[in-house]
């Protein structure tokens, strides 16, 4: 609702469109940012937690994504489950969004940055110089 309010008022849409479900009229070109301080009810949240235990794993250490393939949320890709790369950085820890999309409550992990090489993640063909970095809860990982 606040997003129609703001389109509306802005001019990108009128009232008709959205109600009719599409567009009524050739598009314009806006070239107007809108800044963050106009667009109503938006909220930056900060998922940080304290921590309920100290992290699991450090700065080069060697981890194993598990092979998980829930009919629920997840924040782990497909891509990059049952492979092995090296933790980068810690990022602190936040939300896990895997609990929270299901009400399940804040459930506080770890999140880090894992690096896996590109034949890691498509085999030998892919390009031999690339890598990949993802965001990973401590769930998704294990000691490789």
């Amino acid at each position: 609702m606040g997003l129609e309010k703001s389109l509306t008022r802005s001019g990108v849409v009128g009232t008709d469109e959205i109600a009719a479900g599409h567009s009524l009229r050739p598009a314009t070109i806006k070239t107007r940012a809108m800044p963050l301080a106009e667009v109503p009810n938006l909220k930056r949240g900060d998922y940080a937690c304290p921590a309920p235990a100290a992290a699991r794993f450090k700065p080069g250490d060697r981890v194993h994504t598990v092979n998980i393939n829930p009919t629920t949320h997840t924040r782990l890709p497909r891509y990059a489950r049952d492979k092995t790369g090296t933790v980068e950085a810690i990022r602190g820890c936040h939300v896990y969004p895997d609990s929270a999309a299901l009400g399940a409550g804040d459930n506080p992990q770890w999140l880090y940055t894992i690096v896996f090489t590109a034949s890691e993640l498509w085999g030998d063909a892919a390009e031999p110089a690339l890598t990949v970095s993802i965001e990973a809860f401590e769930p998704y990982l294990a000691p490789a």
